[in-house]
């Protein structure tokens, strides 16, 4: 809404790079992590058909930029 990105390109690196390195530790301990690219809200309902999932129950969302995109 004010023009600019929520994340700069250092933070997004920082943060990917951060996520990428606890996935690999996870990997190590035989419990891999699935990365998904895309908004939660096309992510979730993807990743439970696939697995024939009928319910996805999350927590409520609190930061008001994450509920506009539910709604």
């Amino acid at each position: 809404a004010w023009g600019f990105s929520r994340m700069s390109a250092l933070r997004r690196y920082w943060y990917l790079s951060a996520v990428r390195d606890l996935a690999e530790q996870f990997d190590n301990l035989a419990c891999p992590v699935l990365i998904c690219p895309e908004s939660a809200t096309t992510a979730l309902p993807r990743l439970a058909q696939s697995l024939n999932i009928t319910e996805v129950v999350c927590e409520e969302i609190a930061a008001p930029f994450e509920q506009e995109e539910v709604t």
